[in-house]
């Protein structure tokens, strides 16, 4: 890739108490294929050795914000505002991305004649037990989450244009950007391609019935269809309801034979 076509990736990862996994998601920016990224890191305050496993990577990481903050949306913001980079991606601490997963962005942008938007790929979902890759589908992002922010990029340009992460969604403000952004007609890139791993039992995982009302009420705001929304919401509550059962852990670990029943395409990975 020439230097001319290099543009600046702001990476930001927001943390709180994340000694377990942070140091392999810092490895996964450090270790990127493209070079020329800046790193933030923003820190809740953490009362572990997160702050510890951050010093030892200061030549990777360019800012660490370690301060008490209100809620997920304001960390991300936070680290938006520290961003100098042309294209900014976000990577939760306790996930990480694949080793070329920033160059194929970049790739795609090029590719694209450097157009404003947001780009985004596939993602790998894991856990102790299983793993798989979930292709990426913006046509469905009114139904459910059908892309998750580790796998999207966007250029700074937009969050100047329809505004960053609301504070008063606390699990899927992700999706209300997402949605925000179809209202506004703001161009997607899809690049095929997995790019990051998605440690499962998240924030949003574990509190799925918020979590579903959150998602539901971006959807009733930007682009609401009645009945049909309202079939979406309750069919995502069951679906999260009886993969708690003993059958559903059965197919939980069989997701390849469900998954027109489920949200979206998957992949072995």
């Amino acid at each position: 890739m020439k230097s001319h076509n290099t543009p600046l990736v702001s990476i930001v990862t927001i943390v709180y108490n994340g000694e377990k996994y942070i140091e392999k998601c810092i490895q996964s920016v450090r270790d990127q294929t493209y070079k020329n990224i800046e790193y933030i890191i923003i820190d809740g305050g953490s009362k572990d050795a997160t702050i510890s496993i951050i010093n030892k990577y200061k030549d990777t990481v360019n800012v660490i914000v370690s301060e008490k903050d209100n809620g997920i949306s304001d960390a991300f913001n936070k680290g938006i505002a520290r961003c100098t980079g042309r294209i900014i991606g976000m990577i939760n601490s306790d996930d990480y991305f694949e080793p070329d997963a920033i160059e194929d962005v970049v790739t795609s942008y090029i590719e694209n004649g450097s157009q404003s938007g947001i780009y985004y790929g596939n993602i790998r979902y894991f856990d102790d037990d299983m793993s798989y890759i979930r292709i990426s589908d913006i046509t469905k992002i009114w139904k459910y989450m059908s892309l998750n922010h580790p796998t999207v990029f966007v250029t700074v340009d937009i969050y100047q244009q329809i505004g960053v992460y609301k504070e008063d969604y606390r699990y899927t403000m992700d999706a209300e950007f997402l949605h925000r952004a179809l209202h506004h007609k703001i161009p997607f890139f899809y690049i095929n391609k997995s790019l990051a791993n998605f440690r499962l039992e998240g924030a949003s995982d574990l509190n799925y019935k918020k979590m579903n009302k959150e998602f539901y009420r971006s959807v009733r705001t930007y682009n609401d269809q009645g009945i049909v929304t309202s079939f979406w919401y309750y069919w995502s509550v069951f679906k999260k309801d009886i993969a708690r059962t003993r059958i559903g852990t059965f197919f939980y670990k069989r997701k390849h034979l469900i998954s027109f029943l489920l949200s979206g395409q998957i992949a072995k990975g």
